[in-house]
């Protein structure tokens, strides 16, 4: 009896052990496992402000050309800059500046961190300025 036992357990364990090897994907390297539902990429949309947010592109904007964007409660502006371009946004709580030589007029603005540098950055309004970059030119107009 106990040697049926033990002959039972070691092919249920045998069993087990080879169907565990064959779901993995490391002893098949050319099966990709598929994609859930969580997986979904993300897709960055620029220079629109989507849920209050918004990711401006510096370099998007061509020489001597400007990009608009209305109010909207936090943007970023990244990347170099074109050569006489500007970017105009309207009222702000929070505006992050990562660009190269970036034109940017806003108008009220609660909070400016500018960790870019060579920006040019005009305001309204009393906004708490955090200039963590260099040679940048941030004034209220």
């Amino acid at each position: 009896m106990m040697k049926q036992v033990a002959t039972s357990l070691a092919l249920a364990a045998s069993v087990t052990f080879m169907l565990a090897a064959c779901s993995t994907t490391e002893r098949h390297p050319d099966r990709t496992p598929s994609p859930t539902s969580t997986a979904a990429a993300h897709e960055e949309t620029y220079n629109k402000c989507i849920d209050d947010r918004a990711t401006i592109l510096a370099s998007d904007v061509e020489r001597g050309e400007s990009i608009k964007l209305g109010n909207c409660a936090e943007v970023s502006v990244v990347g170099a800059a074109t050569q006489n371009s500007t970017i105009e946004i309207g009222a702000v709580e929070l505006l992050v500046v990562e660009a190269d030589g970036a034109r940017v007029q806003v108008g009220s603005a609660e909070r400016i961190i500018v960790p870019g540098s060579h920006n040019e950055i005009t305001h309204t309004g009393d906004a708490h300025v955090e200039d963590l970059g260099e040679e940048n030119s941030i004034a209220a107009a």
